[in-house]
């Protein structure tokens, strides 16, 4: 069961291939699952992740400035 959400925001095209990049690179332990959205037509990436420490991973590995933001969907286990 995914327990936290990652949405980042998506400025250019380019960005939803970086940031889909950058949250594989990280190598989570945990399950991953990702979704895409539009907004104003640019392509933006949620990832929805099972581990905090893979959370943690991804927000160190992605400049602050590009999420919208992050939080805990689940119960805590």
């Amino acid at each position: 069961m995914y327990r936290y959400e990652i949405q980042f925001l998506g400025r250019t095209k380019g960005d939803y291939d970086r940031h889909m990049a950058a949250a594989s690179n990280t190598r989570p332990k945990g399950k991953m699952g990702f979704k895409s959205y539009y907004f104003a037509g640019i392509k933006g990436l949620i990832v929805f992740l099972e581990k905090e420490r893979d959370r943690d991973a991804i927000l160190s590995a992605v400049p602050r400035n590009e999420l919208v933001g992050a939080w805990q969907i689940g119960a805590a286990a």
